[in-house]
């Protein structure tokens, strides 16, 4: 993954699922062939839905500052997640041998949905959570979040929003403190999905094909020839 000849930069018209531009790399320098390519094209794009990496955000705000730019909500769980596996990681290097037993193996549990598990694993997860406070605090504040979807306006999105900013910010968790802050600055992308209701589902899910490209090559160091292989897969949608 070290290699930036593995990564590439896709985007997609996540209303058709067309493929608009596949490059090497990741971040500005390998969005330059299609700035250029939309230019001459006159299109006009109304909204943008990107991951949270920076490099994208800062590139879409400066060559489509008309554009509403979306955040997807599935990568902003993701990256709540990854915060929850931190905490249960800091809890678990500072807890008595007892408090280990709890923790241990309980990452799967805290991150699947509360609906999706079976009793004597919520039984398992409840356990840790009431011997954990932070862990409980994060974990709650996860679930708190991810309903923001399953709301019906903007306007009860933001309160929500401002209501779970104002408690991971006064929780005494310095993950989700720092989280808040960031989160903070993110608000206007984040509702803009009540206007655009886009994600990267259907990225992923051509993602997952080049993933099994690359699965079943494995070995093959030719990259030209992976390269090509990967314009192939962009054909075939075209």
């Amino acid at each position: 993954m070290g290699h930036p000849r593995r990564y590439l930069t896709i985007v997609m018209n996540l209303e058709t699922g067309d493929i608009l531009h596949v490059a090497r790399g990741k971040g500005t320098a390998a969005l330059r062939g299609f700035w250029r390519r939309l230019s001459h094209s006159k299109a006009r794009i109304r909204a943008v839905c990107t991951d949270m990496a920076s490099g994208y955000m800062a590139a879409v705000k400066e060559h489509l500052p008309e554009a509403d730019l979306v955040l997807d909500h599935f990568h902003l769980v993701k990256y709540l997640n990854d915060k929850l596996s931190e905490i249960r990681r800091q809890q678990y290097r500072i807890a008595c041998e007892g408090g280990k037993r709890l923790l241990k193996g309980t990452r799967w549990l805290l991150l699947t949905s509360r609906g999706n598990l079976k009793e004597n694993c919520i039984s398992a997860l409840d356990d840790a959570l009431r011997y954990n406070q932070p862990l409980y605090i994060a974990y709650y504040l996860k679930e708190e979040l991810a309903s923001l979807w399953s709301l019906k306006t903007r306007h009860e999105a933001s309160r929500h929003l401002d209501n779970w900013l104002i408690k991971a910010e006064n929780s005494g968790v310095k993950v989700l403190e720092n989280t808040a802050k960031w989160l903070i600055r993110m608000k206007e992308y984040i509702l803009n999905w009540f206007k655009w209701p886009l994600t990267s589902a259907k990225l992923e899910a051509f993602n997952g094909k080049i993933r099994r490209l690359l699965k079943n090559t494995c070995g093959r160091g030719d990259h030209e020839y992976m390269f090509l292989r990967i314009r192939d897969l962009v054909d075939a949608k075209l």
